[in-house]
């Protein structure tokens, strides 16, 4: 028999079953990391304004220092397969640690979703639960061969993640706002200021950062018939092409006064509109 079959038939049905779960990881990472480079294309499990893979996956806080972090999921799955299929020495431990630090970092991930962005990802989030798989049948295997695991491997494991939170976090703060623009939003609500978009659009998602809160206050309308509230027909009469797209209208809607197509800075809609920037 060749040596590579005989390597191979020494894999047990727990490592072809974490194997199997590392190839549906990385097909789901190969699938993030296209729709990453494809933006303005809407995803299948881009469900509603709640529950969308290309809000998340194309909004600032889906990239570590400029790298997707899809590609990142992806080299860790990879990594997994490989470690098994090859047979490398303390290939369970090694795996255990690796699965932690990762999910201790993808916790930051599933906060930015929930409080920040407001929406989930599908997609996001099941490969979490493959990680929590992977995990766990690592540390059965560690067990069953009676490899002890020390408490400071597992403390350095979560430093590491703990770390990459600390690193994403200073990377991407730039991107919350400071400060409280409620009063700024009202104005130009009252100025006759309307934001169109799409509940996935990555650039409608940048704008909404910039305010905060304080989006609730501005007058949006959401173009896709799965968003929330939608007034599809309200963007067909404006021939809403790309988003986000900004219309000054008369105070009755019915006619268009000016418009701005893009993500505007808050600099820029202050000059538009007149309305002051909080100090």
């Amino acid at each position: 028999m060749p040596a590579d079959l005989k390597k191979n038939s020494k894999l047990g049905k727990v490592d072809l079953l974490i194997i199997a779960i590392s190839i549906l990881g990385m097909v789901i990472m190969a699938y993030l990391t296209y729709l990453k480079f494809t933006s303005g294309k809407s995803s299948f499990c881009d469900f509603g304004e709640g529950v969308s893979c290309s809000a998340v996956n194309q909004s600032v806080y889906s990239t570590f220092f400029g790298i997707p972090v899809a590609i990142l999921g992806f080299l860790y799955f990879a990594a997994v397969s490989g470690i098994i299929f090859n047979g490398v020495a303390g290939a369970y431990p090694l795996i255990l640690l690796m699965t932690v630090a990762s999910l201790v970092f993808s916790l930051y991930l599933s906060y930015a979703e929930v409080f920040l962005l407001k929406t989930v990802c599908v997609l996001c989030e099941t490969s979490k639960v493959l990680m929590v798989l992977i995990g766990g049948l690592a540390f059965w295997k560690t067990r069953s061969v009676k490899v002890k695991i020390m408490t400071n491997w597992l403390v350095g494991a979560i430093l590491v993640g703990v770390l990459g939170i600390g690193l994403s976090y200073f990377t991407q703060k730039g991107f919350t706002p400071t400060k409280n623009y409620d009063d700024f939003a009202r104005c130009l609500t009252e100025k006759g200021w309307t934001e169109y978009g799409t509940f996935w659009c990555p650039n409608c998602g940048r704008q909404k950062l910039m305010f905060g809160d304080s989006f609730q206050y501005l007058e949006y309308v959401e173009c896709d018939p799965r968003g929330d509230n939608p007034q599809t027909d309200r963007c067909l009469i404006r021939d809403i092409e790309k988003t986000p797209t900004w219309i000054r209208e008369s105070e009755d809607n019915s006619t268009e006064l000016e418009r701005q197509i893009g993500v505007q800075s808050l600099e820029k809609l202050s000059e538009l509109s007149g309305c002051p920037l909080p100090e």
